[in-house]
């Protein structure tokens, strides 16, 4: 949920690093309105998200490094509770629950450049006033990914990862064939970097299972493989 909110909400947190082992973060979220208005710059108005009041965030890491290694096991909460009509923040809300964690490993000496990354989040989703919204009073969904990369010199690099995402089935919420959100499926992906600032990069992003079925998903003969897609890119940061 958190990562969804970005350009839509305002926040302030705080953190700390004690002894390059323990990192402790708290914030707290808030509609992006008032004198935070210029924040949601170029959202529109039915794109805006309504929380109610401060939504609380908080995350905890542990890491160590030896040598070219590195390590970091970390987790986090946040509770949003959000007005189900962008247009109407008045009446019940739906209540976001979000729990995970993540972990990483690097091995950095050149030429070499690995990193392994994995994270899974629980979202238990319960509504104020289900009329209309959903069929079940709670869903949830979870979402668990994996990520393997290699760099070489700085310059050419790979990645292959996983995704899965699994959830209460609930036709309301969920209007497809199946009533579902079951999804997963890998990314493989190539890259150069010419520059520091400049990324050059190829994505497949290819579908074993969609909208909660391996075929047929949407009862039109649609498969998983028809949503697979192609991305060229250049990324730049300055």
């Amino acid at each position: 949920m958190v990562s969804q909110l970005g350009a839509k909400v305002a926040g302030v947190g705080a953190y700390a690093f004690w002894n390059n082992l323990l990192y402790a973060e708290v914030a707290g979220y808030k509609t992006a309105d008032g004198a935070w208005s210029f924040l949601s710059q170029g959202t529109k108005s039915i794109d805006q998200v309504q929380l109610k009041g401060v939504n609380p965030y908080v995350r905890v890491a542990l890491n160590h490094d030896w040598g070219p290694h590195s390590a970091m096991i970390g987790m986090f909460a946040f509770n949003g509770d959000i007005y189900p009509d962008n247009l109407n923040p008045s009446g019940p809300v739906t209540h976001y629950r979000d729990r995970g964690f993540d972990a990483q490993y690097q091995y950095l000496l050149d030429p070499h450049t690995i990193t392994a990354q994995v994270s899974y989040i629980r979202e238990n989703i319960s509504n104020g006033d289900v009329t209309g919204i959903a069929n079940n009073s709670s869903n949830t969904l979870n979402q668990f990914r994996a990520k393997a990369s290699y760099v070489y010199r700085a310059r050419y690099g790979a990645s292959l990862s996983y995704f899965s995402t699994t959830g209460t089935t609930d036709a309301t919420l969920y209007p497809t064939n199946t009533g579902n959100p079951d999804a997963c499926g890998w990314v493989p992906e190539i890259f150069w970097i010419p520059v520091q600032y400049v990324r050059i990069g190829a994505q497949y992003f290819s579908f074993n299972r969609y909208q909660g079925a391996s075929s047929n998903y949407d009862g039109a003969g649609r498969n998983p493989k028809d949503n697979n897609t192609f991305f060229l890119y250049v990324w730049g940061a300055y």
